[in-house]
């Protein structure tokens, strides 16, 4: 895995930890974590937030709950430590349902994750297109932003808060290189969210 993938799975870990952490100073108690990396489990869990289709090549790779706050990870390849081939990730985060506006939890999401800093990694992000989507029959506002490493490597991210099928708010993350962006891929994606 390269090291702008690891870092910035790393930092998806740790940005959701956070919220975590947030949510559970806001609600009085803290929920134990659990993580698999069984497909089949990562996929039942994102079932429970939203139906959807994944587009074709990619895969759940990762659930975990952690402090309230359930997440999947799904990429275009395995993520793992010998792997340099995933470039596009999809996360989805189900949070507690009197977590607070899923609005407000997303602003953070993407503040914390639109100057993210490493070893020549530091992208800075930047709005380019907003457009209304619905996910779970619901409309809401998909983000999308773009930026470049400092390693000269072009990044896109979109994300949308929603409400999950349980009511409570949820937020769909995507994040991959400009370069091997399948805007045909996502869509279909996204549209299937419907």
């Amino acid at each position: 895995m390269s090291k702008n993938i690891k870092y910035l799975f790393i930092s998806l870990i740790l940005l959701f930890g956070g919220l975590g952490c947030f949510i559970t100073d806001r609600l009085g108690s803290a929920v134990g974590g659990v993580a698999t990396t069984d497909q089949a489990e990562a996929a039942k869990r994102a079932q429970e937030v939203v139906n959807y289709t994944l587009p074709e090549g990619f895969t759940e790779q990762m659930a975990m709950g952690m402090l309230g706050v359930e997440f999947v990870f799904m990429a275009d390849a395995p993520l793992d430590a010998d792997n340099n081939d995933a470039k596009t990730f999809i996360l989805l985060a189900k949070l507690p349902e009197n977590a607070g506006s899923a609005a407000d939890l997303k602003k953070q999401a993407e503040d914390a994750l639109s100057s993210q800093r490493g070893d020549n990694n530091k992208v800075d992000m930047k709005q380019v297109d907003s457009r209304e989507i619905s996910i779970n029959g619901e409309p809401t506002t998909l983000n999308v932003e773009e930026g470049q490493a400092e390693n000269g490597e072009g990044y896109r991210m979109m994300t949308a808060a929603f409400k999950a099928k349980s009511g409570g708010p949820a937020l769909l993350l995507i994040f991959g290189p400009t370069a091997s962006w399948n805007d045909a891929a996502i869509d279909q994606f996204l549209s299937s969210m419907q």
